[in-house]
């Protein structure tokens, strides 16, 4: 140390030298640089206790030395050395179970309180709106009930979202609340009426969502307007009747799956409005003069009603509309020669409808980018017309889950650049499959297993459930030729199911997935599907991914285009026993997906199958932190209430999508697996595993859901 300051004193001038001095002096340990006041740490202690800290998934750190604070799992600090504090706290999806203390107040300079999908309850804390730097607060996915308090509209607050909670009713307002508009999610809550006069006419509500909540038949919006509101979510309620006088700043109105039979909002004032959504209702007719003029409008969606006969809707003056939904519907008959002037139209959704024919003369708008006209009665050769819509959008194009789609009618190219033309821009390739071919309406017999015998060593599983939604499995592999499986849920009715997301999890072997074990964010969507039921018994599937695919050229080739959707034909593998009176079984009603609760994101799917064998598939994660993806298939007998698989296997070596090499698919003996069951509720598992590190063990399962069964009583 000595010959140290020797070499200091020799370099620096007096003054610089004591400067440097009081620095060296004046430099905390690590530990003091991230020391916070006292009040916060306690503040920080007092969460863990009252939140059961002990069992939380990731408390790296917590309960370190005085001064470790800024190093605790989620916690995260700003500020200089002196002067340290604590601006966010992130412990979503954390198991923390009980209530907020009120010690929370002493995190006076907080802006972000992230503590999404835990089990946190009771009444929202007093202290929550007594944090004056608090700007962005998500509560969701808890079990917080009682009232909403009307202090949260009295502060700094910009971002709420309480949704997938307990509330019900709003609390009063203070005297003076904030002026800023804020987003404000309360979806899935147990609200019956939106908030009363006084929160509406505050100005300080910019976005309300209030989806899934408890409103029914008629909602009355008042007489006085609601200003600063730009958008409004009252999706997937009961609402059949809506009252507004004025909405002067509302831009974005959304009232899909309610039911609502007449046009909505006729009388009011929506100068504003861009986008109106009022798709799976009850209008039945939509005839001039009842569709008002909406000079600002640019998308407006009326799928899946009941509206019918031929096309007289929109001849009212509407030069901003940009997108027309108008899929699920009973309009029939021939288009008219020419569409109502709709200013610069870039998409046209007409599926699902009964037209069946244009004019010699039709014109489509020019400025077309997607057009939809799947599961209609058009037949004969497809009009040399499209060929002049330059903007449709390329199937390969990036991100493209549109474009053209003319499936499920009877038309034929009819000329070598119209088959070109389809080749180019239409949705997942493979033109032929959906084309000129009989479909069948959606019922419980479609339950069970599919594969592409091109495809031989991947396949799907879908399942019609009691509750009428579709649950859907796809086992295949990544680019690699490493195991990846995919789910989804949709409602399904009609000949077709279409499940705008699947999902794919990241996760451990014996854990569940990876939001409990490590930081790869759990579930994440990475495509969608649309499944539609053939006549000849097999399945139509159009998958989609999330990014293009590059396919794999021939030695000596170029890469073909990127690929983001792709259109296969599926062939039955088994079918449930039960779904049909003529092929019951004794154990049917043990089909159905099946979990633990300390498992989450993985679990099994049983069918009990009609020739009375029972096909097992155990969709779940490789042993270890990749958070890799694994799957393995078996089918056993029944012997009363027990079933064994062994061999289990598990199929590794395919390949990913056009890239799938079915020569490649090895099938790997896993071990064995053995159910029982104690009724059609509840059940155990246990496993023996030839490979390395998945082991041995043994745990109680629950069912997930049922499959919809045949209805054969009498």
């Amino acid at each position: 140390m000595k010959a140290l300051m020797n070499r200091i004193s020799t370099n620096l001038q007096p003054p610089t030298l004591l400067a440097a001095l009081c620095l060296l002096l004046a430099v905390p340990s690590s530990h003091a640089q991230a020391q916070i006041a006292s009040e916060e740490r306690a503040a920080l202690i007092e969460l863990y206790q009252a939140t059961g800290g002990a069992n939380w998934y990731r408390k790296r750190l917590w309960l370190g030395v005085a001064g470790s604070e800024c190093e605790w799992y989620g916690v995260i600090c700003s500020g200089p050395a002196n002067d340290r504090y604590v601006q966010r706290l992130v412990l979503r999806d954390n198991n923390l179970v009980g209530e907020l203390p009120a010690s929370l107040a002493a995190l006076e300079r907080l802006d972000s309180l992230q503590l999404s999908d835990n089990q946190l309850g009771g009444s929202l804390p007093e202290s929550l709106w007594n944090l004056p730097a608090l700007q962005y607060l998500w509560l969701a996915g808890n079990e917080f009930e009682g009232s909403l308090p009307g202090r949260l509209l009295a502060n700094n607050l910009t971002w709420i979202d309480l949704s997938d909670n307990r509330l019900e009713g709003y609390g009063a307002l203070p005297e003076a609340v904030g002026t800023a508009p804020r987003e404000l999610r309360l979806a899935g809550n147990r609200f019956d009426e939106p908030p009363p006069a006084a929160w509406r006419q505050s100005g300080a509500i910019g976005n309300l969502d209030l989806a899934r909540n408890r409103l029914a038949n008629l909602i009355d919006l008042g007489p006085d307007g609601w200003p600063g509101l730009s958008g409004l979510n009252l999706a997937h309620n009961q609402i059949e009747t809506l009252i507004a006088a004025e909405l002067p700043d509302l831009v974005e109105l959304d009232l899909a799956d309610n039911r609502i039979s007449d046009w909505t909002l006729a009388n009011a004032a929506v100068p504003a409005l861009e986008a109106l959504n009022l798709r799976a209702n009850r209008i039945d007719s939509a005839r001039p003069g009842e569709l008002p003029s909406h000079p600002n409008l640019k998308s407006l969606d009326l799928s899946f009603n009941r509206i019918e006969g031929p096309w007289t809707l929109l001849d009212g003056d509407w030069p901003a509309l940009e997108a027309l939904h108008l899929a699920g519907n009973k309009l029939s008959g021939v288009l008219p020669e020419q569409l109502p002037e709709q200013g610069q139209l870039r998409l046209l959704d007409l599926a699902e409808n009964g037209f069946d024919g244009l004019p010699p003369d039709f014109e489509w708008p020019a400025g077309l980018e997607n057009l939809d006209l799947s599961g209609n009665g058009f037949s004969g050769e497809i009009p040399p017309g499209l060929m002049m819509l330059e903007n449709l959008v390329p199937a390969a194009a990036y991100g493209a889950t549109r474009g053209l789609n003319l499936c499920w009618n009877d038309w034929e190219p009819g000329s070598e650049d119209m088959a070109d033309f389809i080749a180019e821009h239409h949705r997942g390739r493979n033109f032929g499959l959906c084309i000129a071919r009989e479909r069948a309406e959606l019922n419980p017999a479609i339950s069970g297993s599919y594969f592409d015998p091109e495809r031989d060593g991947e396949g799907i599983n879908l399942m019609l459930l009691e509750d009428g939604s579709a649950l859907f499995y796809w086992f295949t592999y990544d680019h690699q030729g490493d195991q990846h499986w995919r789910i989804g849920q949709a409602d399904a009715s009609g000949k077709f199911v279409e499940f705008p997301v699947l999902y794919q999890a990241r996760g451990r072997f014996g854990f569940g997935h990876s939001k409990r074990i490590t930081h790869h964010g759990g579930l994440s969507t990475l495509g969608h599907a649309r499944i539609d039921a053939l006549a000849d018994g097999g399945l139509g599937i159009l998958f989609g991914h999330r990014y293009p695919v590059i396919l794999t050229p021939p030695p000596g080739s170029q890469p073909d285009i990127g690929v983001t959707e792709l259109r296969l034909d599926y062939q039955p593998l088994s079918r449930l026993a039960g779904t049909r009176c003529d092929n019951q079984h004794p154990q049917q009603g043990l089909s159905g997906p099946w979990f633990s609760p300390e498992r989450e994101g993985e679990g099994f799917v049983l069918e009990v199958t009609e020739n009375g064998n029972a096909l097992v598939y155990w969709y779940t994660y490789q042993p270890g932190a990749s958070g890799e993806q694994a799957w393995m298939i078996g089918t056993g007998q029944f012997d009363g209430m027990e079933l064994v698989i062994d061999p289990l296997y598990q199929p590794v070596g395919g390949g990913f999508w056009l890239n799938f090499d079915p020569d490649g698919v090895d099938l790997v003996p896993w071990g064995r697996l053995s159910l029982s069951f104690d009724d059609e509720l509840n059940g155990q598992i246990e496993y023996v595993s030839e490979l390395p590190l998945y082991g041995s063990g043994s745990y109680s399962i629950q069912r997930l859901a049922r499959p919809m069964l045949a209805d054969c009583e009498g």
